[in-house]
């Protein structure tokens, strides 16, 4: 405390100039750092309330697979031409010059390296994060991802959707030849009765079951029909299961400097009392050894 003491009333100077050599340094090597500005954006997955089979395919989103999509080249090149040249630009102005023919390769690599993704299981949210030394450059990367998620999801439905309804085309167009069939034998079997009897035809057992059998199968063509159409509205507008819940927007310019500011006064503080303790220690130190060799 005598120390603490002494430092305060006779020793400022050497606080003052410890704290003020070590703030120096300090923000000058925070301004010689590049800055990375992290924008985050997400989107909710919202789940449609379809029962059976189509249900499961709609909701059972593999996120595993949805990661490395984004990490995927296509998607991330699909993601580059969303931008404009001059974001282009942007994007590469911060780093070493890069030629023409190498930028695109350039930014895909970066936009790769830079992005993290995250996924909430329980609340359905897909979470973008991207780092870049512009700030308005990482709002509009995560934007552009954002989309392209939706864009990916949307042609995935799509691909599927009609791959399905390839599958069911041969059904469908086996379907309505049997149930021609089955209306042409009924048909037949009229004329022969009406025929043979020389009377208006009156229905028995037998024709009976073939109506029967052909309003079965009226039936189920109906439902394959039906399936094929309810299948091209699934692969409709994604955004009815995919929503940007939280849009990416550009970091404050602010933010980015109040967090390395507060360390360097308080490292600087620090180092600054532990300095200036040191200092009025060795010289109480040495002006005591001069004092006892005075004295002797």
């Amino acid at each position: 405390m005598n120390l603490l003491h002494s430092l305060v009333k006779s020793d400022l100077w050497i606080f003052g100039l410890v704290f003020t050599a070590i703030m120096v340094v300090a923000v000058i090597h925070v301004v010689r750092q590049p800055r990375w500005h992290e924008a985050i954006g997400t989107l909710k997955c919202h789940r449609a309330i379809i029962t059976g089979e189509r249900e499961a395919r709609l909701s059972g989103w593999d996120w595993n697979e949805l990661r490395l999509a984004l990490k995927s080249p296509e998607l991330i090149r699909r993601a580059i031409e969303r931008m404009s040249e001059e974001e282009r630009t942007g994007f590469i102005a911060p780093y070493a010059a890069q030629s023409e023919q190498a930028a695109a390769m350039f930014i895909e690599q970066v936009m790769g390296a830079n992005q993290r993704v995250s996924f909430d299981g329980v609340k359905g949210e897909l979470t973008i994060e991207f780092q870049h030394p512009d700030r308005l450059v990482a709002a509009r990367v995560v934007s552009v991802l954002v989309d392209e998620v939706i864009g990916y999801q949307a042609r995935k439905r799509i691909d599927e959707s009609m791959k399905e309804v390839e599958e069911l085309k041969p059904r469908v167009q086996a379907q309505q030849r049997h149930v021609q069939e089955l209306a042409e034998a009924m048909t037949a079997y009229r004329e022969r009765s009406e025929k043979t009897t020389g009377a208006a035809f009156v229905a028995d057992q037998g024709f009976e079951a073939m109506q029967q059998r052909h309003t079965n199968e009226e039936n189920l063509l109906d439902k394959l029909i039906m399936r094929m159409r309810d299948i091209s509205m699934i692969s409709g507008p994604v955004t009815e299961f995919w929503r940007p819940n939280k849009k990416a927007v550009p970091p404050d310019e602010a933010d980015y400097l109040i967090a390395p500011i507060a360390k360097c006064l308080a490292v600087g503080f620090a180092l600054a009392v532990v300095g200036g303790l040191l200092a009025v220690g060795v010289r109480t130190f040495f002006t005591r050894k001069r004092g006892w060799a005075d004295a002797h």
